[in-house]
């Protein structure tokens, strides 16, 4: 299953999705996940609009890889033109 993390009502809202990472001890900086994958990668949102994901077996590593530069190049990414 793969979407989007609810911003602020639902089951379960971005606020509580960091409040749960910081309950395990992982905390992302200036980072918000806002979407995750099939396989359970999280992807995440910086202040400066960049795109990064992390594969799920790394979330302690915090090894964060670069997928747009822009929300707006994300989303057009699953487009075909």
């Amino acid at each position: 299953m793969n979407g989007f993390n609810p911003i602020k009502y639902g089951r379960l809202p971005i606020e509580k999705i960091i409040e749960d990472y910081k309950l395990s001890g992982i905390i992302f900086e200036k980072k918000v996940p806002f979407a995750y994958d099939n396989g359970g990668n999280v992807f995440f949102i910086c202040e400066d609009g960049k795109i990064y994901i992390i594969e799920a077996e790394f979330l302690n590593d915090k090894n964060f890889i670069l997928v747009s530069e822009s929300f707006t190049d994300f989303i057009n990414s699953f487009y075909n033109e």
